[in-house]
């Protein structure tokens, strides 16, 4: 008997590997890079992943970066996302739920949001997206109101 529990641990532990192997497979044959598999499943993005998009929006600001922080936070509360990571230190914002606001996305893709200091006061801000469209019409909006929040736009 002992060895029938032995073969029963054996069979979860194939299962689970077989399981995430499938899973994996699926997403490379799909399409995937694992920068993708790291950012949708995991919810894991860098500055670096917003600095190297491959098409992002920049705008600048006469602002520093804390000011436009927290107005870009103001922003998406009133768009009424979810902003699923806030980075004061690395000035970093990536939100979620844009879908009902923007009709070619689904509720979980993400929007991420850089902000650089460009000079003493002013800032740059990034906006990027795996969905390109998305974030158009979300750098827009964001651009807009700190346009109005802020005052001047470079």
């Amino acid at each position: 008997m002992p060895c029938s529990n032995i073969t029963r641990g054996i069979d979860k532990r194939i299962y689970k590997v077989t399981i995430v192997f499938f899973a994996i497979l699926l997403f490379v044959l799909s399409g995937c890079s694992l920068q993708e598999i790291r950012q949708e499943i995991f919810r894991i993005y860098t500055v670096d992943d917003i600095q190297n998009a491959e098409q992002k929006y920049v705008k600048k600001f006469d602002s520093n970066r804390e000011v436009i922080f927290d107005e870009t936070l103001e922003i998406l509360k009133k768009m009424q996302v979810e902003v699923i990571k806030k980075d004061i230190e690395k000035f970093l914002i990536v939100a979620i739920r844009f879908d009902r606001l923007f009709s070619f996305c689904i509720d979980t893709t993400p929007v991420g949001i850089l902000i650089n200091e460009t000079g003493q006061n002013s800032s740059e801000v990034i906006v990027a997206s795996g969905n390109y469209p998305l974030g158009k019409f979300v750098s827009e909006k964001i651009f807009d109101g700190l346009t109005k929040n802020s005052g001047k736009k470079i």
